[in-house]
């Protein structure tokens, strides 16, 4: 938005469709919210969802090629919570009917309900996340199938899993992740050693 000083009038352009509005005083762009009162120009950079990596090595590097560092790994077993901290960043997993620590073939988080989606949430919001993502029986013996996963940035991935060392990581693409929600196609979604950037 720009305002022309000799019309006293805001001009407002959006890169997705081109509009022209005018305005006297201040003026509220509907395409992000913000109320502005001095001349300038002002232009919304498009949310870019986040980019999926299947490896631990090249999500690594895609983290440190952004500039980001990546927290110490969050390791699950029955004495530790459903909810922490990396430094300044709480976390917490929830899913319908529960949660359960499956103790083989690794220390892991599972839930309690077959085919129930697990949620991590984050506050404030995270550039990345990763995890080993698989999926168990009621024993925790790993089995294989599909698991969907969804952004809070509009990312999504469907990914096909048959081992505990089947790894889905993400880095932001400018929205900060505030949710992660991986849900199975069939038994128990477990999520192992889960790090945050």
């Amino acid at each position: 938005a720009t305002f022309n000083t000799t019309t006293c009038a805001w001009v407002v352009t959006s890169s997705a469709n081109i509009t022209t509005d005018t305005a006297f005083g201040s003026y509220t762009w509907a395409a992000n919210g913000q109320t502005y009162t001095n001349s300038g120009t002002y232009t919304i950079v498009p949310a870019v969802p986040s980019t999926a990596y299947s490896s631990v090595s090249t999500f690594n590097a895609a983290v440190s090629s952004a500039g980001y560092s990546l927290s110490s790994t969050q390791n699950f077993n029955v004495n530790n919570p459903t909810s922490g901290s990396f430094g300044p960043i709480s976390w917490s997993a929830s899913a319908n009917g529960g949660l359960f620590f499956c103790q083989t073939p690794t220390n892991s988080l599972s839930t309690n309900g077959d085919a129930t989606p697990i949620t991590f949430t984050f506050n404030p919001g995270v550039v990345a996340v990763g995890a080993y993502v698989f999926l168990t029986d009621v024993s925790c013996n790993v089995v294989p199938g599909n698991v969907s996963v969804s952004l809070s940035d509009g990312a999504t991935q469907i990914i096909s899993t048959s081992s505990n060392q089947d790894f889905l990581g993400f880095v932001s693409g400018g929205s900060l992740i505030t949710s992660i929600t991986f849900s199975p196609s069939i038994e128990f979604i477990t999520i192992d050693d889960l790090v945050i950037g």
